[in-house]
C-alpha cells in the first residue's frame, strides 16, 4: 500500500545505501518509512572493491557473484514490499562499460541492460539514456567534471598509486 499525505497518493523512494535486509522491513513496505528504496548491493561491482578504479570492467569480476547478488536482494525483498531496481545512475558509470566487454558491445546489447529491469520484481528506474545504450563520455581531465562522487573515486586512485590518465 502507498503513503497518502492529504487526498494524493505518492511513492517514496529512498537512497539508503547500506542497509541490511534484516532491517529492510524498517524502510520499506506496509509499515516502512518509504515506499521502496534502492539496493546497490547488486547494482555496483565497484563497491566490492576500494573504489571504481579497482574494479576496471567486465572479467574483474564475476557474473556468477553479481547474479546471486541480485536474485538475493529480489527475494529479500519481496517478502515486504518492493525495490527500486536500478543498473545505473548520475553517481556511476554507464553499465555497459562495467558489465559488457568492448568487443561485445552493439545497440542490442547495450539496451539489453536496461531493459532487463523491467523483468526482475520492483519498480524499473532507468537512467537517462540506458535505454539506448549510452556509453560514459571521454573526459581527458578530472578538471572537467564537476562532481564530488567522482573526484572522491579519482582521489582513492591516485592516492592507490594510479597516474593521473590512468584514475
Amino acid at each position: 500500500r502507498e503513503k497518502t499525505f492529504d487526498k494524493y497518493q505518492c511513492v517514496t523512494v529512498a537512497e539508503a545505501a547500506g542497509v541490511p535486509n534484516e532491517q529492510l522491513v524498517d524502510y520499506i513496505g506496509k509499515d516502512g518509512y518509504f515506499s521502496t528504496m534502492f539496493d546497490f548491493s547488486y547494482s555496483e561491482p565497484y563497491m566490492w572493491g576500494h573504489g571504481w578504479h579497482t574494479c576496471k570492467g567486465p572479467g574483474e569480476w564475476s557474473f556468477r557473484r553479481w547474479r546471486d547478488t541480485l536474485y538475493a536482494s529480489q527475494l529479500d525483498t519481496q517478502k515486504i514490499g518492493y525495490g527500486a531496481v536500478f543498473l545505473e545512475n548520475h553517481d556511476y558509470p554507464r553499465a555497459v562499460q562495467k558489465f559488457i566487454p568492448e568487443k561485445d558491445h552493439c545497440p542490442r546489447v547495450q539496451m539489453m541492460l536496461g531493459n532487463m529491469f523491467f523483468f526482475l520484481r520492483g519498480i524499473p528506474l532507468i537512467y537517462q539514456g540506458q535505454e539506448l545504450g549510452m556509453t560514459n563520455p571521454g573526459f581527458t581531465s578530472i578538471d572537467v567534471i564537476d562532481d564530488i562522487s567522482t573526484k572522491n573515486h579519482y582521489s582513492l586512485a591516485i592516492n592507490d598509486g594510479l597516474e593521473p590518465a590512468e584514475a
